[in-house]
């Protein structure tokens, strides 16, 4: 129970300070109503540790800018699920609807930011009458990290962009995988979704690197004025796929599927 202090160290729960959830089975951490207290960042599974955080219900959130990293640090591995993992019924997350919402100040980060590693996995499954509200970006597979997304249900808002298998720059750019898969539910990105798309200035990509998008049922959504990456301003059940990012922006090595 995060809301237990005993259940954290110093006996307390954090306020103020970054939460680190490096437990999993049988000592999985749990949300399942509002935390009056806010921690700044919240890193789930960091450094050759794993981590998992359920959240069934109730509102979470980070520190003002603070973001969320979910995988981080050297051989990383965390899961987030926001959904009730106390019963089954999604088609791709495998559990029930829940009814937590969770808002990131920040960016969300799957994967390391700092380092060049190739060993973290992380993944975020949602099925839920909330939201997953994310301030600023949000990275899927960052620095060569295996990252996938799962949702069922809910909705998900981005304050800035939904990248895919980004690098943090050309000399420290390794290879990853990342996917998004989509049954129900809406994605509403203020600016773009980014496949593959390489480092921050030079967008050079990491050979081998690949991004998946497969759209089922639900709808994402991107802003009109931003068409280089996605299809812009339509509903991504029935959008088309431009896949002019690369031929644009330079670089090479990178690939992207769209499944609708």
């Amino acid at each position: 129970d995060w809301n237990e202090p005993m259940n954290w160290n110093w006996d307390a729960v954090p306020d103020g300070n970054i939460a680190i959830g490096n437990a999993a089975n049988p000592f999985i951490a749990r949300i399942s109503a509002d935390i009056p207290a806010t921690p700044t960042d919240i890193i789930v599974g960091e450094w050759f540790g794993t981590g998992v955080l359920d959240q069934t219900a109730g509102t979470a959130q980070t520190g003002t800018g603070n973001w969320m990293k979910i995988g981080s640090g050297i051989n990383g591995t965390g899961f987030y699920n926001l959904a009730n993992t106390d019963s089954s019924g999604g088609v791709l997350t495998g559990f029930g609807t829940g009814s937590g919402t969770m808002n990131v100040s920040g960016a969300v980060m799957m994967g390391e930011q700092y380092s060049v590693q190739t060993g973290n996995n992380s993944t975020v499954k949602i099925n839920t009458t909330g939201a997953f509200i994310v301030g600023y970006a949000f990275d899927i597979g960052y620095n060569g990290a295996k990252a996938d997304v799962f949702m069922d249900a809910g909705t998900v808002k981005v304050g800035d962009s939904i990248y895919f298998s980004r690098s943090p720059s050309a000399t420290n750019s390794v290879s990853g995988t990342s996917s998004l898969s989509i049954s129900g539910g809406s994605i509403i990105v203020t600016n773009r979704l980014v496949l593959a798309p390489g480092d921050y200035t030079t967008n050079a990509f990491a050979s081998g690197s690949h991004a998946t998008v497969n759209i089922n049922g639900g709808t994402v959504t991107t802003d009109v004025a931003h068409n280089d990456s996605w299809a812009a301003g339509v509903s991504m059940a029935s959008g088309v796929w431009d896949g002019n990012y690369a031929a644009t922006n330079g670089g090479g090595g990178g690939a992207a599927t769209l499944n609708l």
